[in-house]
């Protein structure tokens, strides 16, 4: 599933909000910055929040010519009490394809039940990808304040800046990297994984002797092994995202995990900081800052 990175075109995707009609994106938003929110579902108190704060930043999205587009899982029924319930005055689209918007767009989907894990674009006037957030989880997406300021900045140095062409393709960049590593991994792609690192890689897990995983690996294939372990000792509960920060080639993710280890049904969380190195494509560096105390009982219960 790829991702939509910057300069991407936002591929065509139809919300169908309650009471019939259509809107087809990028169409819709031709002409206007587009904000589209993919939530998880009315259930889910991040999602409501995320909507809710959205629509209180009605004014100032206006102000800088943003319009909001929100769709989930939920029916058409459950949806029309949602809008109701926050006055959303934004379209809300209802009974979403997860799995054919993933496809589309790259998008996390929880496998059972099944919905959209929470996603966020913000789409310039023409309809390609300015900025693109997934998460795997129920935090780490977008947020008025942060779009506002964004669309800002964007629209006041598009005059300096050279316009791109549509088309352009560019070589990964640090962001883009980290992004499809962190989706490959979720996925437990592990072919996908190790075709991003570098050969040899610096790959380092500080952990506990008897937690099979961790201690450093110098190949692609040596990292396979230690992920085929992990994937084979645990299963994720959850990795949410939270910040993400870069700087030339090094990047940073900041989020949270729980994990339940296969063999005793026990389960562990830890906050994370994640960082890589990436160079001509590919991740030259990795190091996990985790409580490996809690990560090493966890595994000592096998």
């Amino acid at each position: 599933m790829p991702l939509l990175h910057p300069g991407d075109p936002f591929p065509p995707v139809t919300v169908a909000p309650p009471g019939g009609g259509t809107l087809q994106l990028p169409e819709a938003l031709a002409g206007r910055y587009g904000v589209v929110l993919f939530n998880r579902g009315s259930w889910c108190p991040y999602c409501n929040a995320q909507l809710r704060a959205f629509q209180r930043a009605e004014d100032s999205l206006a102000e800088v010519g943003a319009t909001v587009v929100a769709l989930s899982v939920d029916d058409e029924a459950t949806t029309q009490e949602l809008i109701a319930k926050h006055g959303l005055q934004f379209p809300v689209g209802h009974s979403a394809d997860a799995h054919a918007l993933a496809q589309a767009t790259g998008a996390f989907v929880n496998a059972e039940p099944t919905y959209l894990q929470a996603t966020g674009f913000v789409l310039d006037p023409t309809g390609h990808v300015i900025v693109s957030v997934y998460s795997s989880g129920a935090i780490g997406r977008l947020v008025p304040d942060d779009v506002i300021g964004l669309i800002r900045y964007t629209r006041d140095h598009a005059a300096a800046t050279p316009a791109q062409a549509p088309d352009a393709r560019r070589a990964p960049a640090t962001l883009d990297v980290l992004q499809d590593f962190l989706h490959r991994l979720g996925d437990r792609d592990l072919d996908g994984v190790v075709h991003l690192l570098s050969d040899p890689v610096d790959w380092v897990i500080a952990g506990a002797p008897h937690v099979p995983w961790t201690g450093r690996r110098t190949s692609p294939g040596e990292v396979k092994d230690a992920l085929a372990a992990l994937a084979d000792a645990i299963t994720p509960q959850e990795f949410a995202l939270s910040t993400v920060l870069t700087q030339g080639p090094h990047a940073v993710a900041l989020g949270r995990f729980t994990q339940r280890v296969n063999a005793t049904g026990a389960t562990f969380s830890s906050d994370f900081a994640i960082h890589v190195t990436v160079e001509g494509g590919k991740i030259t560096r990795y190091r996990i800052l985790e409580d490996s105390h809690a990560v090493a009982e966890g595994m000592a219960e096998r």
